[in-house]
């Protein structure tokens, strides 16, 4: 990854070595299915996150203004045979950085008393933050447990070394606080979005490996476990699950169907494009952080694009056949599609039956339209007809469709099948007979 911020955790404990007694046979996690990192976003005022959010949906306005986002590590496991742990988090955006603005140290206290209820109905009074590793003594008082907690902030990185050890004989047999591992996290910190941050998906993610000075591997994120008895010389390192998170910036105004905005046309059509050919509203959505959307229908006319007139065999003799007229506004404000890409008023035109865009519609046009059908009928996923944009893949089904035209790519019932490729051959061998042929002939 090439990560423009960074952050490096370390965590290094001693399980009660110090104390008299021998310790309980452990073994160390046989790999990452035994255990894991999960970075998770947490909601104002929460202590406690599900475990499989793995995406912050942030609001237009926050975006604009510049939010503040919260995010924690957390361990999943089965049992806490922790002796080390290394990580390192980096973003793949110059929109998010590392802040040190409402950093806790769970050390350190924080000033603010609250009372916690673990999952077996214990209630406790602190005012420490709760963390994984930490615990209650004989006499119901939390205990971080932590020999020391030192954080180093700087433009664009993060760096923190973790010391904890375990000081009475309840902790021969360590265990998670509250008795499950993502109970509680292991390290929260925030990140700031930049003020007028564009929307889009942005990744904060573990960075399990990078090249060293002498060009091996060097291990960021890992665990070392303790897979000995009564002393802690035989550590043996698991490289864990990293389950990442994405951040996604949601754009004031987005059209959910781009069909509605793009028009496709056959070269041989008479007329030319103009605002009559479009719907006379347009549905748009506004996106809410919750992950609810608020639907509009509003009059093409309000989305800010003059329709030029140009003839589909104009615009057929371009290398594409394809021509943006314009960017949709509402309101003042750019509507995106659900790419994240500013949204645009677009005209198509092509031979029918022309799948590969070479001006003509021959014996290689319906095999790719039949290897397509054929690939579409075994269920494999993502299977294409043009390489590109989905504009382009968009034409070419129109273009590959000859019975149906579906201007969907098959959302509206028409799909391309043999009987396609078929017409496809009718035609071209007609063509090569110069016989002029007429698609309305062939299809019927």
């Amino acid at each position: 990854m090439n990560a423009k911020i960074l952050t490096s955790l370390a965590a290094l404990g001693s399980c009660a070595a110090m104390l008299a007694g021998t310790f309980p046979v452990s073994a160390a996690y046989a790999g990452p299915e035994e255990i894991a990192l999960n970075l998770r976003p947490m909601t104002e005022d929460t202590q406690i996150h599900s475990a499989d959010d793995s995406r912050m949906l942030v609001g237009h306005d926050a975006a604009q203004e510049g939010a503040l986002l919260h995010f924690a590590v957390y361990i999943e496991a089965d049992y806490a045979d922790l002796a080390y742990i290394s990580m390192k988090l980096g973003s793949d955006s110059e929109y998010l950085t590392f802040s040190e603005e409402g950093y806790q140290n769970p050390t350190l206290r924080t000033g603010e008393t609250r009372t916690y209820t673990l999952p077996d109905g214990t209630s406790f009074t602190t005012d420490f933050q709760p963390y994984c590793l930490g615990k209650l003594n004989s006499q119901g008082d939390y205990l971080p447990d932590s020999l020391g907690v030192s954080a180093t902030f700087k433009p664009d990185t993060l760096s923190i070394n973790w010391n904890y050890s375990y000081s009475d004989t309840d902790a021969l047999s360590p265990q998670f606080f509250g008795g499950i591992s993502d109970y509680y996290s292991l390290v929260e910190f925030n990140v700031q979005l930049a003020p007028g941050t564009p929307p889009g998906e942005y990744h904060l993610s573990f960075i399990p490996a990078e090249p060293g000075i002498t060009g091996q591997m060097v291990q960021r994120t890992y665990i070392s476990s303790d897979d000995s008895v009564g002393k802690e010389t035989n550590l043996v390192r698991t490289i864990p699950q990293m389950k990442d998170v994405t951040v996604v910036v949601l754009p004031e105004y987005e059209i959910l169907d781009r069909t509605q905005i793009w028009r496709m046309h056959f070269t041989d059509e008479e007329g030319t494009l103009t605002q009559s050919d479009f719907p006379e509203t347009i549905r748009i959505a506004r996106p809410s952080a919750d992950g609810s959307y608020e639907m509009l229908d509003v009059p093409f006319s309000s989305l800010g694009i003059e329709v030029p007139g140009t003839t589909p065999a104009e615009l057929g003799k371009t290398l594409t056949g394809i021509r943006t007229l314009g960017a949709l506004t509402y309101e003042g404000s750019p509507v995106y599609d659900t790419d994240y890409r500013e949204s645009m008023l677009v005209q198509m035109a092509g031979v029918k039956g022309d799948v590969n865009f070479d001006g003509k519609c021959n014996a290689n046009d319906a095999s790719q339209a039949l290897f397509y059908a054929a690939k579409v009928g075994a269920k494999q996923k993502n299977v294409r007809l043009a390489d590109g944009t989905p504009e382009k893949e968009t034409l070419a089904y129109f273009l590959a469709d000859v019975d149906g035209a579906s201007r969907t790519r098959g959302a509206d019932g028409s799909a391309i099948n043999a009987k396609d490729a078929s017409y496809m051959l009718v035609y071209a061998a007609r063509n090569g007979a110069g016989l002029d042929p007429r698609w309305e002939d062939i299809i019927g």
